[in-house]
């Protein structure tokens, strides 16, 4: 007896007589949906299908009747399901013979049965010819109209379907690598999201489009780990589990994977009390994407007290980046009962209250918007309502409550009129694209009771109010630049706008206001251009269609792309480290950022509306000051130099006769100035009380120094901090402006005496005031006036102006060899050359300086040789180099044409440091005794710190050349279509050795002057001035510097000069002084353009694995000053791999170059700020002693940590280093020095709990390993290696080392590098002695291969 069932999986037969019973049994009445339909019901849909489409379906491709059958079934019934991949057949896999398969029953009953077998899928590819069967079967049974929401629309569509399995095998490729399984997973979800909206009744074609939609993110999700796939043939019951891919070749067992560094710098914790771990993905910025994660979801930082934060309104993430914010879910669980608490601990002056409500009810991109009867549009209520709250509180009696609103312009003009009404006052108009960047059009309102900002107040520094009886009155910026005046783009892309030209047009041309990312709908599609539609689709729908026309993109050349999230923060204003709080994937991270920034604001809007606020605020009368105060000043000032009448008795200062005797003899004496000239002049200055400007002469003399004329000090120019003024500041301006008035005919007379170069360059330079400074400061430097008259020499042997720190002079190439046929075989060397690189460019930018008269016109070669004679002149060579800010500097290669190697100096320059500003608030706070932050504002409230910035006019070019050198300071330009020219330059040329000293003569006078002269706390390097600002609401410093640069004729450029701010850039950092008040510390950082140039092109020479001599020299110069400012020599990593590209040719780097640059790219993209304490109670550092002994081919390594005036017990350790760790090493017979320097990479390895945030003084009783550790850089390139991760390490641990060489007699750990515990001397101390193994991964290439995991 046999019985043939069809359909039936071995798993689901009943064994038994029941099961056979009921197998045997008559067929229902019900309809199985795998039957194929009625012979004409399936004639007509496929004259449907042809009637519609006209395809002719490759059989591979086309589906079975059984699939098309059962999908018809289950859309008519709405019942659609979710078929595998596996399961999908085509007419070509049906007509595969089946497997046959019976089972014995028993009793000669025997069961057989056609096996069911899936098609195995076993590649992308494979899995997605199987959705291309699927989809033709749904598009063949969904080709009917159904009724929907008031339309008629497909079941499903042809071209739906299909752009579905398209778009899916593309992003498979790009975001999961080809990975089957993940391709896998998303269809099936996406699938079953799509059955579910159909079976509640919506059409499959809608259904598709919304289940895409919820998918977006996960369809953009890069694969983030293996995933593992069914083994065998796949069959449900299996569990045998696979890794897709494996990363390890055949048979190779896995390695433990190194240990990575924690890349922030907060102490945390893992575990609470009681076992709960605590999640670190969720954490540290990569977002938990276990849906099954049992850990705790809270902030793991640890807290000054010692215990875990816990907080689930933020992470560690946003606890670095916005530590005072407190997070709340809603603004309806916010009430004004919530601040009593705070109001009763604080005295504040007010409150503000507002923000941004939702604006999708509102915006004109949402075509379906409802206005008020959005909800999202009552939410301005909530404002109100905790307004109202907080004006009840008592607490609030006398405090002023200011609200503020934000929402979009496009809103309709019945929100508005509400919004109005329930805030009290009208609101402005402000929009962004008027800075230049990107369009933002919001109405704001700002105001307390029923006074809101109008043009009635005074707008800030480059903003205006538009004229044009707009309803509601418009805010402009109309600055010089846009805000901000530049972005930093990735990969070489770019706007193809002008953001200046953008900020001239009043914003027309910005790029499209930026939104939340999300799949956007297809309703603004008729709206735009086709080419931006065809973008819009091609980005996956990401942002509104408007958004991809050409102006609101980034280009490169034929290439574009969206602004990426930290783009996008830049031209909002933002920093880029705001958005690290975002978590997840890449794609999740990304799109929330965006949409972070989507709905935020444009920051230099706010800042500009926030400045509007004095002028709605009530006044507050200021107390009077009282007589006490003033007695206490007076007593304060007595015996200084401040103490009125004394600077007029004091001896040893000069008179207004003295100061012009001595110009007329020591400065002016070889010019033949009238006598009548000089008797004006001293008739003039007679009247002038000059003795108030020279206190720091009183103040040096009575201090007791010699009061000499040179002093040995006075080469390093004045002490950083001088006693600030108080109260006199505008009286002694007052003085000095009036000398500079009496002098006026003085320079008048001089101005006879100027040499043609002088004219051209120097004309409103004022030498008489160069040479009353000079006098007046016993200033060394007697020849500037006159060399500003006559002109700088800029070859031979300069005579040193005593300004600066003396060198041995070196040896100058004879005239002789350098002139002659020396200089005629050079001019001829140069005519027969090609055109340089950027050869149009740099002559456009020599036309520039010409018409500046900076230079001479185009001049030939035969011209030259009659002007000077020949072989008696030799121009320079002008190449182009173009700065990190974009703009384009022409130099002279003065070294390649013997110009330096022709100039004598006897003395070099130093500059300024960022050091200087926390030292000058260092010394201060040190004067006053302040011993604690809070001690400014309880004792000293009248500081402030703040810094301004200024920009010198016309640098070198701006000092004229003497006219005997004039034959030296010819410069070759190939001129199109003529050829080599020559053109003289009447200034100093940038790449002269001479002119680098002349040059810093000018702002050293001009800072001295400032500071001793006119109580300005001052600095320069070189043309880029700087001011500290101490007394609030008095920019002391910034005034001085611009009236001394001012009256000696070289006023600072007004485009370039920044007004005092606790924050402000510098020299290519960010200096940050507003937390001096409160933490006691300045902080000094790289830009955040810095950081991306430096980023970028680590990036360019990772991918490209090469390296010319040029980017190797422009990587090296940025890396060494971005860790100048914060981080001390750790670029210096990179320094052999970059010492490799000397050659004018692409330079190859080998895996371990390109290990080294990843390393570095980590450093750099985690670069953190420095911290200068400046006041409060500095650290006890830890006092650290170390030493190697080699013995017998033994290396020991010994150390003891000690902390004095504490009661921390000295730690005690040694160890030895492995014989395979010395045999990475360069072979030496003695590798002491190695072994010294490793203890400093051991001991941060071994115990970095210790070491974390502490100042170590280090002392090493080697001499070269003390001199590598400090300098970070050795010839030797396994000690280099150990230097510089040693540095890493520390830096890492957020400890700053003080290295110190120490002589081994007096070293209290050489008895432990040499018996380790067994030394006496050791065990009589009673420290805490421990013997270490030595820590893996620390040979030669070990440490830098676990650096390089999570690098990129």
């Amino acid at each position: 007896m046999t019985f043939r069932l069809k359909k039936i999986e071995w798993r689901e037969l009943g064994i038994g007589r029941e099961a056979l019973r009921q197998a045997a049994a008559p067929a229902t009445k019900s309809v199985d949906l795998d039957e194929p339909l009625p012979e004409a019901t399936m004639k007509s849909l496929n004259q449907d299908w042809a009637r519609r489409y006209n395809l002719q379906l490759d059989p591979s491709l086309e589906p079975c009747e059984a699939l098309r059958s059962r999908l018809y079934r289950e859309f008519r019934k709405g019942q659609l399901t979710v078929i595998e991949a596996r399961k999908v057949k085509s007419i070509i896999t049906v007509a595969q013979p089946k497997t046959q398969g019976s089972v014995t029953l028993g009793d000669n009953l025997h069961l057989e049965f056609e096996k069911e077998e899936g098609i195995p899928i076993k590649s992308c590819v494979e899995y997605y010819l199987q959705m291309r069967v699927l989809a033709h079967a749904l598009a063949w049974a969904g080709n009917y109209q159904v009724d929907y929401e008031g339309g008629r629309y497909w079941m499903m569509d042809l071209s739906t379907v299909l752009g579905y399995v398209d778009v899916a095998l593309r992003n498979c490729i790009e975001f999961a690598g080809g990975s089957m399984l993940w391709l896998q997973r998303n269809d099936v979800l996406t699938r079953g999201k799509l059955a579910t909206y159909v079976n509640r009744g919506m059409p499959g074609s809608v259904a598709m489009k919304q289940a895409l939609h919820e998918t977006h993110l996960e369809w953009r999700s890069p694969l983030a780990a293996p995933l593992v796939v069914s083994s065998g043939s796949g069959s449900p019951g299996t569990t045998k589990r696979k890794q897709e891919s494996s990363p390890l070749p055949g048979g190779e067992a896995p390695t433990k994977r190194p240990r990575t560094l924690k890349a922030d710098r907060w102490a945390t914790v893992s575990m609470i009390k009681g076992g709960k771990r605590l999640c670190k993905p969720y954490n540290d910025g990569r977002g938990c994407s276990n849906s099954q994660c049992d850990q705790m979801h809270a902030c793991d930082v640890k807290l000054p007290n010692g215990k875990p934060c816990l907080s689930r309104a933020h992470t560690r993430v946003a606890e670095q980046i916005m530590p005072q914010v407190v997070a709340v879910d809603a603004v309806e669980t916010v009430t004004g009962a919530m601040f009593r608490p705070f109001l009763q601990r604080r005295q504040v002056r007010g409150i503000i209250l507002g923000g941004g409500s939702p604006c999708q009810g509102n915006s004109i991109l949402n075509t379906g918007r409802k206005g008020l009867a959005d909800t999202r549009s009552q939410q301005p209520q909530e404002l109100v309502r905790i307004r109202q709250e907080l004006q009840d509180l008592p607490e609030c009696a006398t405090l002023e409550i200011v609200t503020f609103l934000e929402n979009v312009a496009s809103m309709p003009r019945e929100v508005m009129d509400q919004y109005t009404a329930w805030m009290g006052f009208p609101p402005i108009l402000i929009d962004a694209g008027a800075c230049g960047w990107v369009q933002r059009r919001r109405l704001l309102w700002l105001g307390q009771g029923r006074c809101g900002v109008s043009p009635r107040c005074t707008p800030p520094d480059g903003w205006v109010w538009v004229e044009s009886g707009t309803d509601p009155p418009e805010l402009r910026w109309e600055g010089p630049k846009p805000i901000p005046a530049k972005v930093h783009f990735d990969q070489s892309f770019g706007p193809l706008f002008d953001a200046a030209e953008v900020v001239k047009a009043a914003g027309q041309g910005a790029m499209h206001p930026f939104t939340r990312e999300f799949w956007h709908p297809c309703d603004r599609v008729k709206l735009v251009p086709p080419e931006a539609a065809a973008r819009f689709y091609q980005d996956e729908r990401r942002f509104p269609p408007s958004a991809y026309t050409a102006e609101s993109l980034l280009w490169r050349r034929d290439e574009w792309r969206q602004p990426g999230p930290e783009e996008r923060a830049q031209m909002m204003g933002f920093p880029a480290q705001c958005l690290q709080a975002a978590q997840g994937p890449a794609a999740v991270r990304r799109q929330r950022q965006n949409s972070m920034l989507g709905n935020g604001f444009h920051l230099p809007m706010i800042v500009a509306l926030f400045c509007l606020l004095p002028g709605v605020l009530s006044m507050k009368v200021p107390r009077p000051v009282f007589d006490l105060a003033e007695r206490k000043l007076q007593e304060r000032l007595a015996g200084t130099v401040w103490e009125p009448g004394r600077l007029q008795v004091f001896p040893g200062l000069l008179s207004s006769d003295q100061v012009v005797q001595s110009m007329q003899r020591t400065v002016f004496g070889s010019l033949p100035i009238s006598a009548n000239v000089w008797q004006l002049t001293a008739t003039r200055l007679a009247p002038l009380p000059v003795w108030h400007l020279q206190a720091f002469t009183a103040w040096a003399v009575g201090r007791g120094l010699t009061g000499q004329r040179y002093p040995g000090n006075s080469r390093k120019g004045l002490d950083h901090l001088l006693p600030p003024g108080v109260g006199k500041e505008e009286h002694i301006k007052q003085v000095f402006r009036q000398v500079c008035t009496a002098l006026l005919p003085l320079d008048e007379e001089l101005r006879k005496f100027m040499v043609h170069s002088a004219v051209k360059v120097a004309a409103e330079k004022r030498p008489a005031v160069l040479a009353f400074l000079t006098v007046i400061l016993r200033w060394p430097d007697l020849q500037q006036p006159l060399q500003m008259l006559q002109g700088y020499p800029i070859v031979g042997a300069l005579e040193p102006s005593g300004v600066f720190r003396s060198i041995p002079a070196r040896e100058a190439l004879p005239k002789e060899e350098w002139l002659g046929d020396a200089a005629v075989a050079a001019v001829e060397r140069i005519e027969s050359s090609r055109p340089p690189r950027f050869a149009e460019r740099i002559y456009a930018a020599t036309v520039l300086e010409q018409q500046k008269q900076f230079c001479s016109p185009f001049l030939t070669k035969r011209c030259m040789d009659e002007r000077f004679g020949k072989g008696q002149w030799r121009p320079l060579q002008r190449f182009l180099i173009v700065q990190p800010d974009g703009k384009e500097r022409v130099i002279d290669n003065a070294r390649k044409t013997l110009h330096n190697s022709s100039t004598a100096m006897m003395e070099t320059i130093y500059t300024v440091h960022l050091d200087f500003i926390p030292a000058v608030i260092k010394q201060l706070a040190h004067r006053l005794q302040v011993t604690s932050p809070g001690d400014w504002s309880v004792f000293h409230p009248w500081a402030h710190f703040r810094l301004g910035t200024d920009d010198l006019p016309d640098a070198y070019r701006g000092l004229p050349v003497c006219p005997e050198h004039l034959p030296y300071s010819a410069v070759a330009v190939w001129v199109p279509q003529q050829g080599w020219r020559y053109t003289i330059l009447w200034g100093l040329a940038f790449g002269l050795e001479s002119a680098v000293v002349s040059f810093n003569r000018l702002p050293q006078l001009g800072i001295a002057a400032t500071r001793r002269c006119l109580y300005g706390l001052a600095a320069a390097y070189f043309d880029d001035e700087l001011a500290v600002e101490v007394v609030a609401a008095a920019d002391i410093s910034q005034q001085a510097l611009r009236l001394l640069f001012t009256s000696i004729g070289a006023p600072p450029q007004k485009a370039k000069g920044f007004a005092p701010s606790p924050d402000r850039h510098y020299l290519g950092a960010a200096i940050h002084l507003g937390s001096v008040m409160t933490t006691g510390c300045v902080r000094i950082q790289p830009k955040f353009a810095t950081v991306a140039k430096v980023a970028g092109r680590l990036r360019v020479a990772i991918a490209n694995r090469c390296l010319t001599k040029e980017e190797a020299g422009k990587l090296r110069g940025d890396i060494t000053w971005m860790f100048s400012l914060a981080a001390g020599h750790m670029g210096r990593i990179a320094q052999p791999v970059l010492a490799k590209c000397s050659s004018d040719g692409p330079t190859p780097m080998d895996d371990e170059d390109v290990v080294t640059l990843q390393v570095l790219l980590r450093i750099v993209l985690d670069c953190q700020p420095r911290d200068v304490q400046v006041c409060g109670v500095d650290k006890v550092p830890l006092v650290i002693y170390s030493d190697a002994s080699f013995e017998q081919g033994v290396l020991r390594l010994g150390w003891v940590v000690m902390c004095p005036g504490t009661s921390y017990q000295p730690q005690g350790g040694t160890c030895e280093v492995p014989p395979e760790v010395i045999d990475s090493w360069v072979p030496r017979r003695q590798q002491i020095y190695p072994g010294e320097a490793i203890v400093a990479l051991v001991i941060p390895a071994l115990l970095p709990d210790l070491l974390r945030g502490q100042d170590l003084l280090w002392f090493v009783d080697n001499e070269s390993a003390t001199s590598t550790l400090i300098r970070c850089v050795s010839s030797q390139c396994d000690v280099h290696e150990i230097a510089q991760f040693s540095h890493y390490l520390l830096n890492s641990l957020d400890a700053r080392a003080w290295f110190e060489w120490i002589d081994s007699e007096s070293n209290p750990s050489d008895g432990l590098s040499r018996l380790g515990l067994a030394d006496e001397w050791t065990q009589a101390q009673g420290w805490s002695l421990t013997s270490y193994t030595f820590p893996p991964g620390l040979s030669r290439g070990e440490f830098l291969q676990s650096l390089q995991v999570s690098v990129v």
